[in-house]
């Protein structure tokens, strides 16, 4: 493999593993595997990871199948270098006091000084069918179940008491070198503050290499909540742009747009971000559109992070909109889909069931899909549909079945509460008033 620098790295917590005997459920803990989700570009099949190590190598087979997303971030660690002259800092043979015979590395240096992390803490998963045996290789965590970060922990013995809820994700065994682990961990160990089991001789860990090595993958995505916008009535449209780290971006993120048509103006309300390892952060980009042709524009959105790049075309209709002449109706009943967003782009509401890794707030159950019977006229609504907001009925006047506008409103057409919204709405059906 070819050499790659370490990572450029911020603490954000020592992992260490926790008691042998386990604890209960963390709260919010994940009640299973469904919401885990695999990076589109990470395909991690038969691959092995070498630890060259002071007193020796020890080859590791990653278990794919058990543990993918286990498995993706320890092998994306192992790729950029990170483990490079880390220490086994933990040696524990089992005993009458310990039902647990570990070597534990991957967070130190050989100062014992925190190396750091990147990635950010991944979900636990529990494979089915496989148990802390003798050659496991898992992932340590603090208490809390979803904090594993960098460091692992090889069973130089049967430790199965670790297999007790919520246990630990086991993704790897050791093919080759386990006499390498058992003499570390057989090594004279002393306590060094606030670490217990340390083994007395430094044990270094040089490098981890992967085999074959992995190709290189996308680490940023940007995505659009719909397609298929109009212009506002003021020349102006707000979209939602989502940004997702894939898991290795440690820097920020500068966003830029490029429309098709240079009658449309781009620009980002945060043209900078930090996104969170592996979530979608929604991101307003604001148009002008002065003179624009009618009909179909796209913008290019492109994501930058060092040498990283993503790039998302975003499709929407230019089209002049004539308020109250509504083809929605002035006074008519219409059915739409909706999607609101705080001013800060966090989701708050939605009749459209999104994609897992959009964050809703607060959390509700997400919804089987509905249109919500708008009444666009005066007065009373008819049986079966309902008054919405100002600026919501603003956004809907105007659109043809098929349409979507997004809108961003003030708080006094809104709901009034201090806060600014934006509102995505696409008409599904529109029927004549009685």
């Amino acid at each position: 493999m070819r050499p790659s620098a370490p990572l450029a790295l911020a603490l954000a917590a020592a992992i260490l593993l926790a008691g042998c005997l386990g604890s209960g459920p963390a709260p919010g803990a994940r009640d299973g595997e469904d919401d885990i989700e695999i990076p589109l570009e990470v395909r991690f099949a038969n691959l092995t990871v070498v630890l060259d190590t002071s007193h020796g190598e020890i080859a590791i087979e990653m278990l794919l199948d058990k543990s993918p997303v286990t498995v993706a971030n320890f092998v994306q660690y192992a790729e950029n270098g990170f483990y490079e002259n880390t220490i086994f800092h933990r040696a524990v043979v089992r005993s009458n006091e310990s039902c647990i015979g570990i070597v534990q590395g991957g967070g130190y240096t050989k100062d014992l000084k925190p190396k750091g992390v990147n990635l950010g803490p991944i979900p636990l998963e529990r494979p089915r069918n496989v148990s802390h045996v003798e050659g496991t290789v898992a992932m340590a965590r603090l208490e809390e179940e979803n904090t594993a970060t960098t460091q692992f922990f090889i069973n130089a013995q049967d430790s199965t008491c670790l297999d007790r809820a919520p246990g630990y994700a086991i993704f790897g065994r050791v093919v080759e070198g386990l006499d390498v682990v058992k003499r570390i961990q057989g090594l004279p160990t002393v306590a060094r503050e606030p670490h217990a089991n340390v083994p007395a001789e430094t044990v270094t860990l040089r490098r981890a290499t992967v085999h074959p090595p992995v190709a290189p993958q996308r680490n940023l995505e940007v995505a659009s909540l719909h397609e298929g916008y109009k212009i506002d009535p003021d020349g102006r449209l707000s979209l939602a742009i989502l940004v997702k780290n894939l898991g290795n971006a440690t820097e920020n993120v500068t966003l830029s747009a490029t429309p098709s048509d240079p009658a449309i103006v781009a620009a980002f309300e945060r043209a900078t971000v930090r996104v969170a390892p592996r979530e979608w952060l929604p991101v307003i980009l604001r148009l002008a559109a002065e003179n624009a042709t009618a009909g179909v524009a796209n913008v290019t959105v492109e994501a930058k992070a060092g040498a990283l790049v993503a790039r998302h075309v975003v499709t929407y209709r230019v089209a002049e909109v004539s308020g109250a002449a509504a083809d929605a109706g002035a006074n008519g009943r219409v059915k739409v889909a909706y999607v609101g967003l705080y001013g800060n782009g966090a989701v708050f509401d939605s009749n459209v069931p999104l994609p897992k890794s959009v964050r809703v707030f607060p959390s509700k159950n997400r919804p089987q899909f509905e249109p919500l019977a708008v009444w666009l006229g005066d007065g009373a609504p008819p049986a079966g549909y309902i008054n919405v907001i100002p600026g919501f009925r603003d956004a809907t006047l105007g659109l043809k079945v098929g349409e979507t506008a997004t809108v961003r409103l003030a708080p006094e057409r809104a709901f009034q509460d201090g806060h600014e919204r934006l509102f995505e709405v696409t008409v599904l059906a529109i029927e004549p008033p009685t």
